[in-house]
């Protein structure tokens, strides 16, 4: 029991605390699955861009063009 504990402890020691989510985490191209209450669809995408105004980006839904 002893040894379970020094093993789980020397475990719990080791991990790295997680890091601060940034906004320019965000930034770039993602791919969806969508599921509303009658489908599950892969969207064409989501786009998020940084400028000095802060983030904006655009949606494709299921088909057409981006949408702001």
């Amino acid at each position: 029991m002893t040894a379970l504990s020094i093993v789980l402890a020397v475990a719990l020691a080791a991990q790295t605390p997680a890091k601060p989510v940034a906004a320019d985490d965000y930034v770039g191209r993602w791919n969806v699955i969508i599921t509303d209450a009658t489908d599950t669809f892969v969207s064409g995408g989501i786009r998020i861009d940084k400028s000095d105004a802060g983030l904006s980006g655009g949606l494709v839904w299921r088909s057409g063009a981006t949408l702001p």
